[in-house]
């Protein structure tokens, strides 16, 4: 074991929750605690007010990790989760907060790039929302299928994807961390010109594919876990007792 605590933080994909994860958080060793990080209007948090601005989720989670950021970290984030993962950084960064040691950006291309299927999409009437959502995966056919729960979870998810038209990047010098991005051989959206997230980095960007689309990480949980794990215990092999 580890001779001081080392946290994983994981933060989840638009319209998500924490309890999406719940299976990958039990792929980890036990060496690693993670923390399922939970947005407002969802899950344990559902009957707080949704928020709409990148930047005040940023603020909020913040506020609950602030304790946790003395002992080493690392964030992880799946789609909109890893744009949430790279600001968090940014903000520790300003706060004079010691950086995560490593991220792990999922399912997104970097945080500069508009994603195709989810660009401007928030307004769309309800059946066109349901048909994006349906491209994009991630929800059970008998939900999407089922009005009374979407008409539960649309607002949600209407929300996140606003989070994200909203945001308008801004560049910044490379962070000195090392990088590793984590995704779907058949997301097509993962799949541009260029190396993913490789310019807020000046490591060489790692990436890794994994079979399935934009949620590959929930059908191969144990293959992403242990992606991460390995580089986990190898930044910090030398405090193992």
């Amino acid at each position: 074991m580890f001779k001081e605590a080392v946290n994983l933080f994981l933060l989840h994909h638009a319209g998500g929750n924490k309890y999406a994860y719940q299976q990958l958080k039990s792929m980890f060793p036990p060496e690693i605690k993670v923390t399922l990080l939970e947005l407002p209007g969802r899950g344990a948090r559902m009957h707080e007010p949704l928020v709409s601005d990148i930047h005040l989720l940023v603020e909020d989670i913040y506020r609950m990790i602030s304790p946790a950021l003395d002992a080493p970290y690392f964030f992880m984030g799946h789609s909109m989760g890893s744009v949430l993962a790279y600001l968090l950084t940014r903000k520790s960064l300003r706060e004079n907060r010691t950086p995560p040691a490593h991220l792990f950006l999922s399912g997104r291309r970097g945080p500069a790039y508009e994603e195709d299927n989810t660009s401007q999409s928030s307004s769309l009437p309800k059946d066109a929302f349901i048909a994006v959502l349906r491209k994009l995966g991630g929800i059970p056919q008998q939900i999407l299928e089922d009005e009374q729960a979407m008409n539960f979870f649309l607002p949600v998810i209407r929300s996140d994807f606003r989070v994200l038209e909203n945001y308008c990047y801004e560049p910044e010098p490379p962070l000195r961390i090392p990088v590793t991005v984590l995704l779907g051989k058949d997301d097509h959206s993962a799949h541009k010109a260029g190396i993913p997230w490789q310019d807020i980095t000046t490591y060489p960007a790692d990436v890794r594919y994994f079979e399935g689309g934009h949620f590959f990480l929930f059908e191969n949980p144990a293959a992403v876990a242990g992606v991460v794990a390995e580089q986990v215990m190898a930044r910090f092999q030398h405090q193992i007792i």
